[in-house]
């Protein structure tokens, strides 16, 4: 059983208690990474959990489609995205280009995702998290 992540394999049992998706959230730009260091929580949604989830919350500033992808990590991603704090998911994604998660959706001039990645089954002890988004 890994509970800390430290064994960095797919194999054996995780067991992380669930986390709050208020708890770190930061303003941010359209890219940004920050380090990252595993913390026993998760987060589950319609995707797989993630684990160790960071959170950040960013303001559209247009109308259109918005591309949101974990490719500035350096570790395999789980990627949320929420409508704020505590609200509905919008999209998930594991893997949209190889171990990197991305998804892309429509939001509306002064509409507010919260977004979180975390690590696939908890495979990342320490890393850098980043976050792309793009029009």
């Amino acid at each position: 059983i890994d509970t800390d992540g430290s064994s960095s394999t797919e194999t054996g049992l995780s067991i992380y208690p669930e986390s709050d998706s208020c708890t770190a959230m930061f303003q941010s730009t359209d890219s940004w990474s920050e380090s990252f260091s595993h913390v026993d929580t998760a987060y589950t949604g319609s995707c797989v959990p993630m684990i160790a989830p960071v959170w950040w919350e960013w303001t559209a500033p247009i109308n259109g489609y918005y591309y949101f992808d974990t490719s500035s990590s350096d570790f395999d991603t789980v990627l949320y995205i929420l409508d704020g704090c505590n609200g509905s998911e919008l999209a998930c994604n594991d893997d949209d280009a190889n171990l990197y998660a991305g998804v892309n959706i429509a939001l509306l001039a002064g509409d507010t995702v919260t977004i979180g990645i975390g690590s696939f089954a908890g495979r990342a002890a320490t890393g850098t998290v980043g976050m792309n988004i793009s029009p």
